[in-house]
């Protein structure tokens, strides 16, 4: 702890001025980075000692929102504090999250701020989604005998070499978390293997496959969750959450596609809204012609993409899970590069047929279900995409069966977050050790 807090410090320091920019010009609230949260907090709390949730930015908040009502129906707790690393994903838990709850910006994990942080939050239990281990949010958590638990855990096995090299510092970090509910009998056994006693893991499943149900429960609050006039006629093909050098690959398939296919548009969605100027780039590189889906919801109608007919570039935060029911099919990005894929759950859970690259790492259960079952299919390549593309828009049967396939396993496996909720609060509530350890509870 003594050198990673020296790093960390030193980190903070030489990035202050970045820091300080963001708090200004880009609304990141400097005071909240630095556990001061002001009368917002104390105005929520009413003296009342919350529940904490930690998540780090859209992905891990998308969990609990699926996890946190089944949590409160269980518990009939009221007041819940969600901290978040990113912006994004704090407006997400602003928009998702139930009324019970507070969103607000996790500290730096510099011991002070934190532990100034755990005096202003005061809670009763602290609940970290993922792999969201920070070491002074964790040690502080410890030392003032706050119960630490992680929800939907995951290690990869591609990162996995690398917490082994830092195993002893793993074990000290960890050792404070009472429970770990892992999303797979893979990750439990990986994370045993970093000297987490079997006692304190469970392998409770995903709850990523319970995200249908949540976006059917929140579609009201998007406008995108309803089939735009402006689509009548397209073939539409989704490509969401696409990194740096995906687009071109993208980009290339689609320009065959649609000269196959005149009728055709791609909606893409970038994983970073700060690249939009790079994507735009790319489609200009490829003569195709596009728009922004903020323009499309200025203009209020068709008028905007008749003369576009190419490529619209979804610009606004949180509709890509409504998007993908637009497509005919779906590819899920950061999976032809190195990123290790994103939730292919949100395009299958609409019965859409699924494709992504090779690098699915960070989703390797779900993604190989999906190609199991006949819902997904890997593409490595230019060509690979386009094969696919033209199979779904050529072959109605293919298209339907492969929607359907992905529909299965999308919808089967729900009911994880209602498990880990009443698991959860279980251990919240009394100290009894779990019974079953690295094993998927029923």
């Amino acid at each position: 702890m003594f050198f990673y807090n020296i790093l960390i410090t030193a980190a903070v320091i030489i990035t202050s001025p970045i820091l300080l920019w963001l708090g200004w010009a880009k609304g990141h609230r400097v005071r909240e980075r630095v556990g001061i949260y002001n009368g917002r907090l104390n105005d929520f709390l009413k003296g009342k000692r919350p529940v904490w949730f930690h998540a780090a930015s859209v992905g891990e908040v998308r969990v609990l929102a699926a996890l946190i009502p089944a949590y409160i129906r269980t518990s009939h707790e009221k007041k819940i504090v969600v901290s978040c690393v990113t912006k994004t994903g704090r407006q997400t838990a602003e928009k998702l999250l139930p009324k019970e709850c507070l969103a607000i910006y996790a500290p730096l994990d510099i011991a002070y701020f934190v532990r100034r942080a755990f005096k202003n939050i005061n809670p009763k239990a602290l609940v970290i989604a993922e792999t969201e281990f920070w070491p002074n949010m964790l040690e502080t958590a410890k030392n003032k005998n706050v119960r630490t638990f992680c929800i939907n855990g995951r290690i990869s096995k591609k990162s996995f070499p690398r917490y082994r090299l830092i195993k002893p510092f793993m074990m000290d970090i960890l050792s404070g978390i009472e429970c770990f509910f892992m999303q797979s009998s893979a990750d439990a056994e990986r994370i045993i293997k970093l000297g987490v006693d079997e006692s304190r893991v469970v392998a409770s499943g995903n709850i990523k496959y319970d995200l249908s149900r949540i976006d059917l429960k929140l579609k009201k609050t998007f406008k995108a969750s309803r089939k735009p006039g402006w689509l009548n006629g397209d073939r539409v093909l989704v490509a969401g959450s696409t990194h740096k050098g995906e687009e071109k690959i993208i980009l290339k398939a689609f320009g065959r596609i649609k000269n196959k296919y005149p009728n055709s548009l791609l909606i893409i969605a970038p994983r970073h809204l700060s690249r939009l100027h790079e994507v735009q780039e790319a489609i200009d590189a490829r003569r195709l012609k596009w728009v922004l889906k903020s323009e499309m919801d200025s203009n209020g109608d068709q008028t905007a993409l008749s003369a576009i007919r190419d490529v619209v570039i979804l610009d606004t935060m949180g509709e890509l899970q409504y998007v993908y029911k637009w497509g005919e099919a779906a590819f899920v990005g950061g999976s032809l590069d190195k990123t290790g894929g994103h939730n292919p759950l949100e395009p299958a859970a609409h019965s859409v047929p699924v494709a992504f690259g090779p690098n699915m790492q960070n989703c390797y259960e779900i993604s190989r279900m999906l190609i199991d079952n006949g819902g997904a299919r890997t593409v490595a390549n230019e060509d690979d995409l386009y094969e696919f593309f033209d199979e779904i828009l050529s072959d109605s049967e293919s298209r339907k069966s492969m929607g359907t396939f992905a529909g299965q396993v999308a919808h089967k496996n729900n009911g994880v977050a209602d498990k880990v909720a009443e698991n959860l609060f279980s251990l919240i509530t009394s100290r009894k050790a779990v019974s079953q350890p690295a094993k998927i509870f029923n």
